[in-house]
C-alpha cells in the first residue's frame, strides 16, 4: 500500500524507502483493521467459492457435509479470532525485546576480538530467556542455533530489529488517535494518504507523524494494545 500510494519525486524515497524506525508502521497500522469484525468478513473468502473446480474439490474432500461452506468467514469464527487477539501477546512482545537485545549485542562488539570470542548461540539463548522467562534445558545444553531462523540480522535490518517495536508504537498511536472511533472514515483515510503515505521517505518521518497526529507520538496506545498500560 505504501508503494502503491506513494507520490515522491525520487524513487529512492518512494513508499517504504525511508528510515527503518518508521518503515513498518503503515503495514502494522493496516493490521488493526484485520481485528474488526466487518473488515475481516469483507476481505475473507472460502476457497470453494473461487471457482467450480475448487468447489468440486471441497465437496469431494467433505462428502458427508450437508451444505457448502459460507463464502465469508462465519460470525462464530470471527468472534473466536477476535477473542484470541491478545493470546500470548506478552510472550510475543518479550521475545521481540529479546531478539532486539541480541541484535544489538552481536552488531556492537567493542572490538573484533570480542566478536570472535562470542558464543553467538548462547548469547541468543540468554537474550531470549532473560526477557521472556522461557527457559530451555536446565543444564544449558542443546542451546541450538535459533538465531539462524531470523534472517533480519543479515538482510539489511542489522542492529535495527528493535524497530518492529518502535513502529508498532507509532501504528497504535495513529490507530487510536485517528481511526479507532471511526475505522472506515474516508476523510481520515484521505488525510492519512496525503500526509503520510504520499511522502514515503522524502520528509522527516518523526515530523510527518507528529503533523498527522497533531502532537508528538507517545507510547500510551501501544502499552494499552499489549495490555501493559498499568506500567505507566
Amino acid at each position: 500500500m505504501h508503494d502503491l500510494l506513494g507520490r515522491t519525486k525520487y524513487a529512492k524515497y518512494h513508499g517504504w524507502r525511508g528510515r527503518r524506525d518508521f518503515g513498518e508502521a503503515p503495514s502494522q497500522l493496516l493490521e488493526f483493521w484485520c481485528w474488526l469484525s466487518e473488515p475481516l468478513k469483507s476481505m475473507s473468502c472460502h476457497y470453494s467459492h473461487l471457482s467450480e473446480r475448487y468447489k468440486n474439490y471441497w465437496r469431494r474432500a467433505n462428502p458427508h457435509s450437508r451444505q457448502d461452506p459460507e463464502r465469508q468467514i462465519p460470525d462464530e469464527m470471527v468472534s473466536t479470532l477476535l477473542g484470541a487477539k491478545r493470546l500470548n501477546g506478552g510472550i510475543k512482545t518479550a521475545r521481540e525485546v529479546g531478539l532486539s537485545l541480541f541484535d544489538m549485542k552481536i552488531h556492537h562488539p567493542s572490538c573484533h576480538a570480542e566478536l570472535e570470542r562470542m558464543d553467538i548461540a548462547k548469547e541468543y539463548y540468554n537474550s531470549i530467556t532473560r526477557v521472556s522467562g522461557l527457559l530451555g534445558p536446565a543444564d544449558g545444553s542443546a542451546v541450538g542455533n535459533g538465531y539462524c531462523t531470523t534472517p533480519h540480522y543479515i538482510w539489511g535490518h542489522e542492529a535495527n530489529y528493535y524497530s518492529y517495536i518502535s513502529t508498532h508504537m507509532l501504528a497504535a498511536d495513529m490507530w487510536k488517535t485517528c481511526f479507532a472511533h471511526d475505522a472506515m472514515n474516508p476523510e481520515a483515510g484521505l488525510r492519512y494518504r496525503q500526509m503520510v503515505l504520499d511522502k514515503g521517505g522524502s520528509v522527516d518521518e518523526a515530523k510527518m507523524v507528529a503533523a498527522f497526529l497533531g502532537r508528538p507520538p507517545n507510547s500510551d496506545a501501544y502499552l494499552e494494545e499489549i495490555s501493559a498500560s498499568l506500567l505507566e
